[in-house]
């Protein structure tokens, strides 16, 4: 009778593991922070693609359904507590990817940028390291801080190192989806993937991407009492309107991209460019 209560104990927790890891976190919980999405319709001319970007649909041709929509972007920061994240959310599975005729496609990386010459250029890149089909890693059912996803190193351009960034495989309007190599490393973090539940889009299934701030390019744990000067520089360009966020699938099928102003013709007008993020820092220091 005791070896089978144990039996019974150790059952029930194994099925209790894994609905736990397949159980969908609720909006709520996500604490996603302020949306920041570009709303849809926008006409970009400084896209590099030049194309009217749609961002909570696919972009033209690319094929339609909600596994190949990113929807929304938000962004948290909390100097005081430290805590500075991204958060994007779609119809696309962030962990596991996606396949179509054969072939698999995965999350782009998380790129940061500005207006250089009235286009929109990146300067920064939160490379998402993955796994080894080039997916993220296996979901969570949570944001717990001890078990994330996986990790990303930002890097940023530099005139001495510049960053280097692809094109997407299929979409041209996409451009740029993954960073190729160059830039300076100066932040890193971690990152959570996994399915949402109650969000405000339509659509049968959703899936989160959380991009956290924890440390600089060393791997220092950030103290929010003493940032360094290229990190303040990043952060106060995306609390003051001048940088636009942006991140794509591999295949180019959707775009979505976020900036904390409230009008998106401001971020044209503005043209501040987030490549003198080096500069900043010079100053700063």
């Amino acid at each position: 009778m005791q070896k089978f209560l144990k039996i019974l104990l150790i059952s029930f927790i194994s099925i209790a593991f894994v609905s736990g890891t397949a159980m969908a976190l609720s909006f709520s919980a996500l604490q996603t922070g302020t949306k920041i999405t570009i709303p849809d319709g926008f006409a970009d001319t400084t896209w590099p693609g030049g194309a009217d970007l749609e961002d909570n649909e696919t972009e033209s041709p690319a094929i339609s359904g909600q596994k190949w929509d990113l929807e929304g972007m938000y962004w948290h920061s909390d100097q005081t507590a430290g805590e500075f994240w991204f958060t994007v959310i779609g119809g696309f599975n962030f962990y596991d990817g996606e396949s179509h005729n054969s072939k698999d496609y995965h999350v782009g990386d998380f790129f940061i940028g500005g207006l250089n010459s009235g286009i929109y250029t990146p300067s920064v890149a939160l490379d998402l390291l993955r796994g080894g089909d080039n997916n993220l890693l296996n979901g969570q059912s949570g944001i717990n801080p001890v078990l994330p996803d996986g990790t990303f190193v930002g890097y940023k351009n530099t005139s001495e190192n510049p960053l280097v960034t692809t094109n997407p495989t299929d979409i041209a309007a996409s451009a740029p989806v993954e960073r190729d190599s160059g830039g300076e490393a100066f932040i890193s973090g971690y990152y959570w993937t996994g399915e949402v539940t109650g969000t405000e889009f339509d659509g049968d299934d959703h899936y989160y991407l959380r991009m956290q701030f924890a440390g600089d390019g060393s791997g220092t744990q950030l103290d929010p009492n003493n940032l360094p000067s290229d990190i303040l520089a990043l952060l106060g360009g995306i609390e003051n309107g001048q940088a636009i966020m942006h991140q794509t699938l591999s295949c180019g099928n959707d775009v979505i991209r976020g900036s904390t102003v409230p009008e998106p013709t401001t971020i044209v007008l503005l043209g501040i460019g987030m490549i003198g993020l080096a500069g900043a820092r010079r100053r700063l220091g």
